[in-house]
């Protein structure tokens, strides 16, 4: 029922005819994710899935394109204590996947993703279950995610050649990597960094 508020509401969005109006929507709208966002983290793992299930639907059709609900439903997958919930790591190893690999655009949202994520479990306290999170592997998975050469339909310009390069755009690996040499360049002392 939530979920078709929240589609609904989604909805209303695109026929909105005025400022106030499309004030009140997006009021609206801000109000159910955030209600849904706090359900990622209930003790209920019915509830907590069920709001995965709906971000993941939600974003897979562009009804949401949020990079704090990306990084979360990245940090809920690869979390240990979530091992046991198989209906969980089920729902998000075949969404990410599927999103990824269906646009660029997704992609490129991915990439977005990518720094927050690893932030998130760089900052993890030693006491919580996020500090066991091997981060070479979660950086792995995320550069499978967006390896341009495994999109169902490619972006490409003339004659295959991939309009990244025919627009002199970075691809999405060069600018991963560009934006982790920038950090490290940032960082210099970083403990972290040395690694």
């Amino acid at each position: 029922k939530l979920l078709d508020d929240m589609n609904e509401l989604l909805e209303d969005n695109e026929v909105v005819k005025d400022e106030k109006q499309e004030e009140e929507v997006s009021l609206a709208q801000t109000k159910i994710l955030s209600l849904l966002m706090e359900f990622m983290d209930d003790e209920d793992l019915e509830l907590r899935t069920t709001a995965v299930e709906g971000f993941a639907k939600l974003l897979f059709v562009n009804r949401i394109g949020d990079f704090q609900i990306l990084s979360r439903l990245a940090v809920l997958y690869f979390n240990p204590a979530n091992e046991n919930d198989t209906r969980l790591r089920q729902c998000l190893s075949v969404f990410f996947p599927a999103y990824a690999f269906s646009s660029h655009r997704h992609q490129r949202n991915l990439e977005q993703t990518f720094f927050p994520t690893m932030r998130v479990l760089e900052d993890a306290p030693a006491e919580s279950p996020l500090s066991q999170i091997n981060t070479y592997q979660v950086a792995q998975f995320f550069i499978y995610l967006t390896d341009e050469g495994n999109l169902k339909v490619p972006k490409s310009g003339s004659e295959g050649v991939p309009s990244s390069v025919d627009s002199g755009e970075l691809s999405i690996h060069a600018s991963l990597a560009m934006r982790l040499c920038n950090e490290i360049i940032s960082h210099p002392d970083d403990g972290e960094t040395k690694t």
